[in-house]
Formats: C-alpha cells, structure tokens, sequence
C-alpha cells in the first residue's frame, strides 16, 4: 500500500485573528491550497504564526518564527513537501532553509507586487510605483530620455536585494510566480547566480473551484471592481473618473463596486451628475458567495491598479466569465486578457483605461466575447484543483 504523501502549507504571519471568520481564510492563499491538497488525497494542515488572541482551528497549526527558523521543529511532521507561502521576501530566507534542511521538498509560492515582472525592483518603490503613472505625463523628451537611461543603468547592476531574492529561492524545489515576465525574469535572475536548474515555474495564485460561470444566467450590462479603495496601489480616482466618462456614453451601463474604502468612493462621486452616480453602487465588503452572484451577471471587470503581483479577485472574475481591463503596464493584466479575455490601455491614464473600457463593451456588444470560453480557458488555468496538480507536478508528485 502507498503511502499517503504529507504536503503542509505555511504562511509566517498571524491569519484567522479573533472575530475573523476562518471561511474566508480558506477561500485563498495556504488556506485554500491545504484544503485542496486534502481534496487531492494528500495529508495537509496549514502552518501558521502563533500570536496572541489567535483563533484556534483544526486544520492550524500555530508556531513561532523560531520555531519555524528549525529545521528538526518541521522533521518532527515527517513531511513529503511544504508550499511556503512567503512573498519571496528575505526576513523569510531562514524558514525556507530549515525547511529545505528538513528534507522535505520546498515549494515557494511568491507574490511579489509586479516588482518582479517589471524588473523594477532596483528603484526606490516610490519611484516604481509611480513610474508609468510620471511616464504618461512627461512630455520633455530630456526627462524622459534621462528616466530611461537611469532605469537601464540601475537594472544591469546587480543588486543586495536580487542577492537575498536569489539565497531565499536557491532552497526551493519548485518556485512558482503569478506571471509568465515575473517567471522569465527570475530565471534570469537565478541563471545570473549560477542556478542552471529549471525550478522557476509560471503558477498563477489559485482561486476556488466553485468560481465558475453558469451558462444559464444571462450577462448584464455591468462593470464590476474589488479593491481596498483607501490605499494607493488600487487608484480610486482613477476608478471613478473612467467609469463617469464611460457611463456617460453608454447609458445603459452600471457598475458594482467591492471592498473597503467606500467612504473615500462617496467623496469622489460628490458632483457625479445623478444620471451617473445612480448606476455606480457602492457595495463593501461582501461574503464570496454575494460576490460570485455578482460574477455570474456581469460582463466586465476593470482594474485601475497602479501595479499589481496578480490579482485574485481578477482571476476569481476570469473564471466566472468576465472579461478584464486594465493598464498595459500591469504584467498579470497583460496575462488576463491573453485569451480573448479583455483589453489594455497602452498608457496609464484616464484617457486610456476610460478608452480600454470602451472599446471592451463594444467587444462585448458585438457578440466577441464569450463567457462560457472565457470560464473555462481560465478555469483550465487558476482553479485551486489545476494549480495544485501544477505545483504537484512540478516537484515529482504528479505526471
């Protein structure tokens, strides 16, 4: 009789705090993937850091950071493999290596923010973060040719943070990325320092195998975001702006908006004329199961991020069959409309993505989208069962 592989996941940080509902946690990220694992007829629980007032749960377990630094702490579970959900950040480096000195396999599962993709990383994150949004608005050909050669110079010196990147990956097994740039770049990287073994993988960040579309509910005409509105990285105003221009052309169209910050989205719309801002509702934070209901109606998700690693709510969307419009310079938004899945705005600004946003409801109008292929090309790609059997694969679990 074979024995059952023990696959755990680990994230080093204090999830399920008191009065969070453990639901949620297991929707996404290690929860999700330990879940799936079990579904898949491996032994999984996750590992993550005991802190006070934690929720206790049977499929947790809570541990230190210097408990998690050991090697022997992990031999005690008699582990085939652990997906280590750390970001590829370097404070992390010492529980890759315990975990790699353990014997089991390693799996890194980064989630880098697009610095990866973007190659980035050698600016102050400021400046990278800003980068397209500045590009779009300098117009002295100096500047610009200035920014550039300075960015070419910056990225051909090897850097202290690419070398910790470099020592945190060189103990993983399988490295998988949310991005087919972010995958390509770390392969350059790692075969920089003088790792020649293929073990950096394009593995998008999993989603929930109930997020599918049901054919028999009919797409409205509706335009969908999730963000945390307050913070920088989501844009809210750029949100509102593009939605105003495009609702003022196309009348017939509403827009569901999710997620924290809605009284930041309130003062933005103060002015809206009443013939817009009544068709933009403001819906919070919501259960999945309102959101998926959202999904299944809806034909088009837009994502006016200033940067993103990947986004689980656009990957969630794709599977539900919507479409998705973002900036160019997003890499995971690139990947989101590669299957006939969307449109991107060449530049960073309102006009573009408010123009993307335009163009992709006459796609829809004209009958050139397609919900159901949408569902299922992207299901094929990001649903929790194919990515564990990718990651499965990828360390020698699977064929």
């Amino acid at each position: 009789m074979h024995k059952k592989l023990r696959i755990y996941t680990c994230s080093p940080r204090a999830f399920m705090e008191v009065g969070e509902d453990p639901h949620f946690f297991f929707c996404r990220d290690m929860g999700l993937q330990s879940i799936t694992l079990r579904k898949l007829g491996t032994e999984s629980q996750v590992v993550l850091l005991k802190a006070e007032n934690n929720q206790e749960h049977p499929d947790i377990i809570r541990a230190t950071i210097k408990e998690m630094e050991s090697a022997a702490w992990w031999q005690q579970f008699k582990l085939d493999a652990v997906v280590l959900g750390s970001w590829a950040r370097k404070e992390y480096t010492s529980i890759a290596r315990a975990i790699s000195e353990s014997g089991a396999k390693l799996v890194v599962r980064c989630d880098t923010g697009g610095s990866v993709t973007e190659r980035y990383d050698a600016f102050p994150d400021a400046l990278k973060m800003n980068y397209y949004y500045l590009e779009s608005r300098i117009q002295n050909v100096a500047m610009r040719g200035a920014a550039a050669l300075a960015q070419t110079l910056l990225h051909a010196i090897p850097t202290y943070r690419d070398k910790k990147l470099y020592e945190h990956l060189s103990y993983a097994d399988c490295v998988a990325i949310e991005t087919h740039d972010g995958a390509k770049n770390l392969r350059k990287l790692m075969f920089h320092y003088g790792c020649t073994d293929n073990t950096v993988h394009y593995i998008p960040h999993l989603v929930s195998d109930e997020m599918q579309y049901d054919a028999a509910i009919k797409k409205e005409k509706q335009i969908v975001s999730v963000g945390r509105w307050g913070s920088y990285q989501k844009n809210a105003p750029f949100l509102i702006r593009c939605l105003v221009r495009v609702m003022e052309e196309h009348a017939d169209y509403e827009a569901h908006l999710f997620g924290t910050g809605t009284e930041l989205l309130d003062r933005l719309l103060v002015g809206v004329p009443r013939s817009i801002s009544k068709r933009i509702y403001l819906r919070g934070v919501v259960q999945q199961e309102e959101l998926l209901k959202q999904f299944q109606s809806a034909q088009i998700y837009f994502m006016p991020s200033r940067y993103e690693g990947s986004s689980i709510a656009g990957e969630e969307a794709l599977c539900c069959g919507l479409s998705v419009v973002g900036s160019y310079h997003v890499g995971c938004i690139r990947n989101f409309v590669s299957k006939n899945s969307g449109t991107l705005a060449r530049k960073y600004s309102v006009d573009a993505l408010a123009l993307a946003l335009k163009d992709e409801i006459i796609s829809w109008k004209m009958g050139l989208r397609n919900a159901v292929q949408i569902s299922k090309d992207w299901k094929e790609e990001c649903s929790a069962s194919a990515v564990s059997n990718k990651i499965m694969e990828k360390i020698g679990f699977q064929k």
